[in-house]
Parts: structure tokens; sequence; C-alpha cells
């Protein structure tokens, strides 16, 4: 007599054949990762219209061929920018094949090819692919794309071993930077890029102890330590910390740290790095207070320009 089990498929008369329960559920768990894994994979599917080649990427696109072509041209000025900057002390190392892109027409479609990313993310930098939105409806469409675009460089072209503020912060810097005329203004932010549309809102005492208490402020020392921000941190408030000692280290007491800090990022950024290569960080650190507190007054009163402007226009 058959067994009635004889016609099933392999996998439930493997399932049938086990002795234990605890056998059963491992199977039941196994083939629930590996549907939930192959829905996964059909869910973000997504394919370019189009691919848009420049000198240094390949930009794979669902965006207009008009807006691909922008953006393709902000990241070669971008990859010029980089170089010019870093060459002096960081030894760039020439690309072998185009940096890949990938150019989505809209946020929710970013969204939904990138839903591991964490949920604040605009834009991401994984498996040597740059993963971005083109936001029509922003002042500066190209800004997440630029700030994943710089770790790219960081990554593939300067070869550097960063500590998290020195990667973010370079990030940040060449991202935040106002373009005229498909150039960089180094060390002018644009207002309207992150994080620096949170720097008018920051509203130090100029007391450093004072601001250290209340979490305005982050030790350097913690900065460097912490890495990234713990759950029910101010994630933008480390963005703006990691902007604003790369834009005091680079721009800052006209320009005394420069070429330590270029040096610093061949180093990687630890404690002893830093006071190996630029200084006492106490010391430092209450010159880059003061400078800090300078950038956010600047950002008021642009912020406060603006309004004034936008109702003489009224």
């Amino acid at each position: 007599m058959e067994s009635p089990h004889t016609h099933l498929s392999p996998l439930v008369k493997r399932f049938f054949s086990l002795k234990t329960a605890s056998e059963k559920r491992l199977l039941v768990l196994l083939v629930a990762i590996v549907c939930g894994w192959a829905y996964l994979q059909y869910y973000q599917h997504w394919s370019p219209s189009h691919v848009e080649t420049t000198e240094h990427y390949r930009i794979e696109s669902s965006e207009s061929p008009e807006n691909t072509q922008a953006a393709g041209k902000i990241c070669e000025r971008l990859y010029e920018t980089y170089a010019s900057t870093l060459a002096p002390a960081v030894n760039m190392q020439p690309i072998r094949r185009p940096m890949k892109m990938r150019l989505y027409s809209e946020r929710d479609e970013f969204k939904r090819c990138n839903v591991l990313v964490r949920g604040y993310a605009e834009a991401v930098y994984r498996n040597k692919t740059c993963h971005q939105y083109y936001d029509t409806k922003a002042d500066n469409p190209y800004h997440w794309m630029l700030h994943e675009a710089t770790h790219q460089l960081n990554h593939e072209v300067a070869k550097l071993n960063l500590k998290l503020w020195l990667d973010e912060g370079l990030a940040c810097y060449f991202s935040t930077n106002a373009i005229v005329d498909q150039k960089f203004q180094l060390g002018t932010p644009d207002y309207k890029t992150y994080p620096m549309w949170w720097l008018s809102f920051v509203n130090l005492t100029g007391d450093w102890q004072k601001d250290v208490a209340t979490g305005k402020i982050i030790p350097l020392e913690t900065l460097i330590q912490s890495g990234a921000p713990n759950p029910g941190e101010d994630v933008n408030n480390y963005y703006l910390h990691w902007w604003s000692w790369t834009h005091f280290l680079l721009q800052g007491e006209e320009g005394k740290y420069r070429e330590p800090y270029l040096q610093l990022l061949t180093k990687g950024g630890s404690i002893g790095d830093f006071e190996e290569t630029i200084g006492n960080i106490s010391a430092i650190e209450r010159q880059w207070y003061l400078h800090y507190q300078k950038q956010t007054q600047k950002a008021r009163q642009h912020q406060l320009a603006a309004i004034q402007s936008a109702g003489k226009r009224e």
C-alpha cells in the first residue's frame, strides 16, 4: 500500500519525515526566510529607462534624460572639486571603470527600491553604487546625491579609511556648498541643503559648559568615540557637528588647520590621530565653538533676509 505522502512534493515529504517539533519549526522558519527574501527581490525590482555615461560615472536612471545629464555634469564638478581639495595630501587612485549610480525619478521609487535603508535616509551609498532620487521640487535637486557621491569618492577614489565623523563631515561639506555656474563655492553654505536648513535653529548661549549640558554641543571626543547617534538622540545635531568640524578645519582660523586636516584624513581620525596631527582637543574645541557660533548667526541672518525679501515680493 502506498504511503499517503507518496505524491507530495519533496519539501513536504521532508517536513513529514522530521521527528521533532523543533526540527519542523526550523524548516518552517527557513521556508519563511526564503519566501520573504524572494518577495523582497520582486518588490525592489527596478529597471532603468536609460543610461548616462560621463568620464567618471555610469548613471542608470528612470529620471528624464535632461535631468540625468544635469546630474552627471554636477557629479563631474564634484569629482574635480574633491580632487583639487584633497590631492595635495591624499593619493587619488585612477578609476578602472566608471563609478556606479542609480538615479530614481521620485522619492517613492527610491524608498521602494531601498526598503532596508534607514527610514530617514534620502539617498544611500551601498555595494559600490550611489542610490538617490532627483528632487525636482527642491531648489537644490542634487544635495542628497552629492552627499552619497562624496562617500563614494572617499572609498573608491581616495581609498580613505575614516572614522565616521570625518567620513560624514566630508560628505556634508561638499554637498552643502553653494553652486554657481556649475562651480562649487567652497566654504559658502547653501542653506537649502541638508543639514544646513537646521543651522539657524541652533541657538548657542556662548557658555560652553551650559551648551554641553543641554546637548546643544557634542564634545569632539564624544563625537569621535560614539560614531553614529544612539536611538533617541538628535540625528540632525550630529550631522551639523560633522559638517561644522570639517568646515572649521578647512576654512576656519584663516586656513591654519587646512594642511593638518588633510594629513588627518590619511590617518583615519581617532583621538590620538587628531592630537598628533592638529593639536590639543580642548584648546582647539573652543576655537571651533566660536566658529560654529558665528555660522549659526550667519544662518539666522540669511533666514531673516530671505523672509524680508519674500515679504517685499508679496
